[in-house]
């Protein structure tokens, strides 16, 4: 949407029912609800598996949420971390988010819980087996604690330590080198720090340990139907208004649009200039997700055996090896 151009909403949507195709527009409510006819089987299948996965695994995702806890010098969490989930309609993709973000305008409601995770159906080969199958959450629980990493455990002290930590030259110079390929994410220290530990995690979930009856179970995986209606709303919505079309929540938007074949008037997609290439395509620089899930984890153990709090000679560490994984890229 262009700058200065009002959206139309439900409240006007009576008088211009109809897009230039002749296609009836839908509300928000009619979204919602058929939306959530699509959605609900496998919302309610993925919620079986992660429950499941996590009775099996409960030891590894404790050692993983409290030495990630201790990393940034927090507690455990003593309530449940309350993981709400939604729906990607598009195979084989996933996101999350904080369900509670500082800028009020992207943020869920607070009754929400701690983390929205977007969930698709999965592509199966002939060749998994039922061991595959059951371990297939992995991924999405080590993202589950990424997202919950920014919900939970990253406060002002850690904020500081990444503002100080940018300031070392050699920090400084690759963030230089890298910072401009990045196309959305502008925090790229924070994302480094929280991929980087959500690798750890991963690699935690893929041990295999007899499990322990006593180990907490600190996620509690939620479908609910009202809050489903509520967080697609608020991000077709935020999509439009907020960035215009071009941010985390985009694809996500597109999607339903594609499956559900329209969204309600004024926030429909409008099409992109195809002609521009995008910086990731001219510069060849990987994402900070494929940087920060390809770095030795040795760091991260030696912190935590020595029992360690994450500080600038951590993070001075975990830069030597970007630059190392990015020499090859020429100069921007």
């Amino acid at each position: 949407m262009d700058e200065g151009e009002t959206l139309e909403t439900e409240s006007n949507q009576a008088s211009n029912p109809t897009s230039e195709k002749g296609s009836e527009y839908m509300t928000f409510e009619e979204l919602k609800e058929k939306a959530w006819q699509e959605a609900e089987p496998a919302l309610l299948d993925w919620k079986n598996k992660l429950g499941n996965f996590q009775e099996r695994k409960a030891p590894q995702i404790d050692q993983a949420i409290t030495n990630i806890a201790s990393l940034y010098g927090k507690p455990v969490p003593e309530k449940d971390i309350i993981v709400n989930l939604n729906y990607f309609p598009e195979k084989d993709r996933e996101s999350g988010e904080p369900a509670v973000q500082d800028d009020k305008d992207k943020s869920f409601d607070p009754k929400t819980g701690n983390v929205v995770y977007f969930v698709s159906e999965r592509t199966m080969l002939p060749t998994d087996t039922e061991q595959d199958i059951a371990d297939m959450p992995v991924g999405t629980v080590s993202r589950i604690i990424h997202e919950t990493e920014h919900a939970l455990f990253q406060d002002d002290d850690f904020k500081q330590l990444i503002e100080i930590s940018e300031q070392v030259p050699e920090i400084n110079k690759t963030l230089d080198k890298i910072i401009s390929s990045q196309e959305h994410y502008t925090e790229f220290t924070n994302e480094l720090i929280t991929t980087y530990l959500d690798s750890y995690a991963h690699s935690l979930l893929q041990k295999q340990t007899e499990i322990k009856s006593d180990s907490p179970k600190h996620l509690k995986f939620v479908v609910d139907k009202e809050n489903f209606g509520e967080v697609l709303e608020k991000v077709v919505k935020s999509d439009v208004e907020v960035w215009r079309q071009n941010g985390p929540r985009t694809d996500l938007r597109v999607a339903w649009e594609k499956r559900l074949g329209n969204l309600p008037k004024g926030y429909e997609s409008k099409p992109k200039d195809s002609s521009i290439p995008s910086v990731k395509e001219k510069n060849k620089i990987p994402s900070v997700y494929e940087i920060g899930s390809s770095l030795d984890l040795a760091l991260v153990k030696r912190y935590v055996s020595e029992g360690r709090k994450m500080d600038v000679e951590f993070v001075t560490e975990l830069y030597k090896m970007v630059n190392e994984k990015i020499y090859e890229i020429p100069e921007v």
